[in-house]
């Protein structure tokens, strides 16, 4: 009896071909899906800026309630906008859903539309300063640029505030820290004193902070601090350490010189959910 080496079948013509179209159109969708990203500012930024992203929101919500606020007002937005024909391709491929025998659901690999956004740059004027924030979206696998198109364009837009060096900006992140630390710091700004430890390699962080830092290490005429909380879990669902919350929460009332700040803090946690990830 002769045994035959088994071998696999070339794959037919017609599928490779498929696979080639299918590979361009990847290709063709992401460089054309690449935003413009524009700042509109309708008044004076200065005093300290804060960046920080959608899933840390309840720090901005808690200085609602401070009576050292004197006002809030929007100065200005940030604007992403995508080429009308991204937009309207996106539109007719989520028309064009496909069924997974396997998964049994309908997908589309295209099926997160990239909508305009515009995300608002919001003021608070206090008795003694003025703090600003921008709440940045957590954006998923799709759209991960934007994080650095957004970084660029404020770092440029913030050049003309260099020479007067009358702000500062502060970013909160979370991410994996040493079992044993709640609160880790990096920073540009060697006089920042903080009790906080430096974070060190292996851990890391991701998201609009990750890029900051990258667009703003170099420039000692604009400081950036970033704090970053104990959590654990994907990026944009992390599940925050409480302890890391409160202590952020704690620090951010001293040094902004709010009182009763830190128990803003924990009633806005305990309702809101989102803050928190859910493993089923």
């Amino acid at each position: 009896m002769v045994f035959k080496p088994w071998t696999e079948t070339k794959t037919p013509r017609h599928l490779i071909d498929d696979q080639d179209e299918e590979q361009q159109e990847d290709e063709e969708y992401k460089l054309g899906s690449i935003p413009q990203i524009s700042i509109k500012l309708n008044d004076q930024l200065n005093g300290k800026l804060f960046i920080i992203p959608e899933n840390l929101r309840f720090f901005f919500d808690g200085i609602k309630f401070q009576n050292e606020v004197l006002s809030k007002k929007i100065v200005g937005q940030i604007t992403i906008k995508y080429p009308e024909s991204v937009v309207s391709n996106q539109q007719s491929l989520l028309k064009d859903e496909e069924y997974s025998i396997e998964e049994q659901l309908y997908y589309n690999k295209h099926n997160e539309i990239n909508k305009d956004q515009s995300i608002d740059i919001i003021n608070f004027e206090l008795i003694e300063n003025n703090i600003s924030f921008i709440i940045v979206p957590n954006f998923t696998q799709g759209n991960l640029i934007n994080y650095n198109l957004i970084s660029l364009e404020l770092s440029n837009f913030l050049k003309t505030f260099e020479q007067n060096n009358n702000i500062e900006i502060l970013t909160i992140t979370p991410s994996q820290l040493p079992f044993n630390e709640k609160i880790n710091i990096l920073s540009n700004n060697e006089k920042f004193n903080t009790d906080f430890k430096r974070l060190e390699p292996p851990f890391y962080i991701t998201g609009i902070s990750s890029s900051l830092l990258t667009q703003f290490s170099d420039r000692k005429s604009l400081d950036i601090t970033c704090f970053i909380l104990q959590s654990e879990g994907i990026s944009g669902f992390e599940k925050i350490n409480d302890e890391s919350i409160y202590e952020m929460a704690k620090f951010l009332s001293k040094y902004l010189k709010f009182k009763g700040y830190e128990k803003n803090i924990k009633k806005l946690i305990g309702k809101n959910i989102n803050s928190f990830a859910l493993y089923l």
